[in-house]
């Protein structure tokens, strides 16, 4: 029996009988560790094909300067009515305007300006809604120094060839007749006018509107 613990011994000391597992191979003599994917290097992609050049875009066109400003417009006066007996006997009233305006404005010029004309003329009630519009081309004077704002009358004034010095100031008296008959322009309350000039440049002047002057009725048929 006392052989019995002393051949366990024995074969407990062997190698690989203490775990009950094998022992593990010796690695090979002169093998390479492993190394990890991460590490590999990456394959070579092929190359993409070149992408077509785009087109070149057109130029865009560069708009003109607008004309400089060579004019300040003020405004004076403005006022409109009838004519008195504006159709003449035998004619039907409608055949002939019945209803005008009149405004005066203060216009200065730094340089020389050439062909200015009256463009447009409109009168606006309280809303801005336009009542009336001027007929053109009207008349286009020069009112003398000193006119009174509420003397609307043609006396005094000389015509407007369309030209202004420089650095000259001139009062420009405006007369149209209006598109709407007397009875149909309501109450206007503003006017606004346009001139402009052979250089292209355009001046635009608002101004309030006086009441109507007295008016007399149509002629009387004979």
């Amino acid at each position: 029996m006392p052989c019995i613990p002393l051949l366990f011994a024995v074969v407990f000391s062997l190698p690989g009988c203490r775990s009950g597992r094998e022992p593990a191979a010796p690695a090979a003599p002169d093998s390479p560790a492993a190394t990890p994917d991460s590490q590999l290097p990456a394959p070579a992609l092929p190359a993409l094909p070149a992408l077509p050049a785009l087109p070149a875009l057109p130029a865009l066109p560069v708009p003109a300067p607008a004309p400089e400003s060579t004019l300040s417009l003020a405004p004076v006066v403005c006022s409109w009515g009838g004519a008195g007996p504006s159709a003449p006997p035998g004619t039907a009233p409608t055949d002939v305007p019945d209803a005008w305006v009149i405004a005066m404005i203060d216009v200065r010029a730094e340089r020389d300006v050439a062909g200015l004309r009256l463009e447009s003329l409109e009168l606006l009630d309280d809303a801005g809604a336009v009542v009336a519009r001027a007929q053109l081309p009207g008349e286009l004077r020069v009112a003398p120094p000193g006119r009174a704002t509420n003397d609307y009358s043609s006396w005094g004034t000389e015509p407007f060839d369309g030209s202004i010095g420089a650095v000259s100031s001139v009062r420009l008296w405006l007369h149209a007749a209006l598109d709407t008959r007397l009875a149909a322009v309501g109450t206007p309350v503003r006017y606004r006018a346009e001139l402009v000039a052979d250089d292209g440049a355009r001046h635009v002047v608002e101004g309030p509107v006086e009441s109507p002057w007295a008016t007399a009725g149509p002629a009387p048929a004979p």
